[in-house]
């Protein structure tokens, strides 16, 4: 009985407030997988953890030598990139990856490239970038 009455609350809330009853109930699951997940490493899980990233720092892998005729160990660059990644953002956190969702009509996309071309500030901050110039240039002939 329980359990149908909270699953009628949930959808009642759902409906009513969708973005709050969806906020909270990834917010609980979320702290619950945290939860579950603190309870699962330990610290000797953690530091063995560590010193496998650590080995993986000087990982190596066997490449044929056609000259050589034998297998010749070499440094293996992408698993040693990968670790020292994950070593990094262990020590760090992961660094903040930003992105720009531009939403919008082609009309309107159209009349801020030609507020861009005739702002003297954008023309400034925009001059490094590669086609910027040209495209900048193609709107003075026209």
């Amino acid at each position: 009985m329980k359990a149908n009455y909270v699953r009628s609350k949930i959808r009642q809330n759902a409906k009513e407030r969708p973005a709050v009853a969806r906020a909270g109930a990834c917010a609980k699951l979320v702290v619950k997988q945290a939860t579950e997940l603190a309870d699962l490493l330990v610290d000797r899980d953690s530091s063995g953890a560590i010193e496998v990233l650590r080995d993986g720092l000087r990982a190596t892998k066997l490449m044929w030598d056609g000259n050589a005729r034998d297998w010749v160990e070499q440094p293996d660059w992408k698993a040693r990139h990968d670790c020292a990644i994950a070593i990094l953002a262990y020590r760090f956190g992961k660094p903040v990856e930003r992105q720009m969702v531009v939403a919008g009509s082609f009309d309107d996309f159209e009349k801020l490239v030609d507020r861009l071309k005739l702002s003297p500030l954008a023309r400034e901050e925009l001059a490094g970038l590669p086609g910027v110039e040209r495209a900048m240039s193609e709107s003075d002939l026209g």
